[in-house]
């Protein structure tokens, strides 16, 4: 069942960030490179998670990074910079929430600056998204 709060959260931020003015692509995984920039790239990078005899919470965090194609660097800067709003408008209130995935929200925004992947760098921004999602369904008897 986690995996697929998980799988639905990131499926569900990669269609808002796909629907976002100028972004060409946001894949549901990871793509082994950049071909069509702008584009978002949205993964996750932490989880911690604390279990009782009745439930666990699992709080992620998840990088959603737009990714822009090369150019000189004033030019690139000024595109960066409309994509903060953009994304934080894509996201608030949109995910699905229910009695498994609880909270997603973005709860800051990196950029726009240099975003390491895939051994290269592009200019972008990051969106660092917190999602809590609350199992209680573990089966543990005390």
């Amino acid at each position: 069942m986690a995996n697929d709060c998980f799988d639905n959260v990131i499926e569900e931020l990669s269609d808002l960030f796909e629907a976002m003015t100028g972004i060409n692509q946001a894949p549901e995984h990871p793509p082994e490179g950049v071909n069509d920039p702008p584009m978002v790239v949205t993964y996750y990078v932490e989880t911690d998670v604390e279990y009782s005899l009745t439930y666990s919470r699992t709080l992620s965090t998840v990088y959603a990074d737009v990714l822009l194609a090369r150019a000189p660097l004033p030019h690139i800067e000024a595109q960066a910079r409309k994509y903060i709003r953009r994304g934080i408008v894509a996201v608030a209130g949109a995910v699905t929430l229910n009695s498994d995935a609880t909270h997603c929200l973005v709860q800051r925004v990196l950029g726009p600056r240099m975003i390491p992947y895939q051994g290269l760098e592009f200019f972008g921004v990051r969106y660092v998204i917190e999602v809590k999602i609350v199992h209680s369904d573990l089966g543990v008897a005390a």
